[in-house]
């Protein structure tokens, strides 16, 4: 498994998660009320926590919109249940963070209480028909490691990319991931739960905007082979971020077949830029680069580390590659066409 975590930097380049979080805050509110009228006895109760999941919740700054809209409504309908929160990332992840930023934005709230567990969600995270309410925003596209070399910075599923050898493994490998996140998740919620899920995606039929992204992952995947080179540095797969970036078909395959109990509840799909747009285009860059590092960073420095190299040379190495990005974006020019970024949100109920 690959060195999976956000850099430092995370929090101050992560505008683009924090509006996608933002966005879906109003659906989940409905369906949560929804729920609430379908099942007034398990809301009414106070005799067992309601118990929620965030999945991958990196430093928390982007979950506590939808935690406060969920410990609302909640306490809305019933001030004396208790609650409790499980804020899972990976064990790369240093979730001292994430739980300090929760708890002192709920610290007044009495029956809350907050966990981390440091755990891929690829495997089980809590025992059988314990939760009630999960909710994942921009990280299921992570896979626990690469699978093989491709064109592109990070894997898109597009049908040139799984007509090729290479892209048909990375296809079974994130179709094998998606179903195990599904059977751990169907497990680990009780009968009535609900899943909210975010997730970058392109369109079933490529835009403009598709293209542009894969264009800024090509030229990605250029700048880090040429910054390597340039400091005597063999280059291999370890050096790209294990993620895919696929179409809803894709999801929605393990549901077609029968392969999950869930019940596919609704989606949506949402299109948000990935950063406010300047009229300067070096401005406009470097939000872009600022972006890139916040999410690759880590997963650079662990592969150098890997390879034994010594770290007074990666602290150069990663000025040099996030300069090089920096110069490369600017001619996309960003600043007269911002970079429009899809999402699927969609939503899975565990029925009685």
């Amino acid at each position: 498994m690959q060195k999976i975590s956000m850099s430092k930097e995370y929090e101050k380049n992560s505008g683009f998660q924090k509006q996608c979080s933002l966005n879906i805050l109003e659906k989940i509110s409905t369906v949560l009320k929804e729920a609430a009228q379908q099942n007034p006895e398990r809301f009414n109760r106070s005799d067992e926590p309601f118990t929620i999941a965030d999945l991958g919740c990196a430093d928390g700054k982007n979950s506590l919109p939808i935690l406060e809209t969920i410990i609302t409504l909640v306490r809305e309908i019933n001030p004396k249940l208790p609650i409790q929160i499980y804020l899972n990332d990976t064990p790369d992840c240093d979730l001292s963070a994430a739980m300090k930023t929760v708890n002192q934005k709920f610290e007044k709230l009495p029956l809350l209480w907050v966990y981390s567990l440091g755990k891929s969600f690829y495997g089980s995270l809590m025992p059988q028909k314990t939760v009630d309410l999960m909710f994942s925003t921009t990280a299921i596209h992570w896979i626990p490691k690469v699978v093989c070399e491709l064109p592109h910075f990070v894997c898109i599923l597009t049908d040139d990319t799984t007509s090729s050898t290479e892209g048909k493994l990375w296809k079974n490998a994130a179709a094998g991931y998606w179903e195990m996140f599904l059977n751990e998740r169907e497990n680990e919620l009780k009968f009535g739960g609900i899943l909210f899920l975010l997730c970058p995606a392109i369109s079933e039929v490529i835009t403009p905007d598709d293209l542009r992204l894969i264009e800024v992952f090509l030229v990605s995947k250029e700048c880090v082979k040429n910054t390597l080179s340039n400091n005597i540095l063999e280059y291999s797969e370890e050096y790209c971020p294990p993620i895919v970036i696929r179409a809803l078909e894709h999801f929605q395959t393990p549901f077609k077949e029968k392969k999950t109990n869930f019940q596919w509840f609704d989606h949506s799909f949402i299109k948000t830029p990935l950063f406010q747009p300047d009229q300067d285009a070096r401005v406009c860059s470097t939000r872009l680069t600022g972006w890139v590092k916040g999410f690759y960073e880590e997963v650079f420095r662990g592969a150098m580390r890997s390879r034994g190299v010594n770290e007074a040379l990666i602290e150069k190495v990663i000025e040099e590659l996030f300069a090089m990005f920096i110069e490369q974006f600017t001619k996309f020019n960003f600043n007269e066409s911002p970079l429009i970024v899809n999402n699927i949100f969609f939503i899975l109920t565990k029925s009685y």
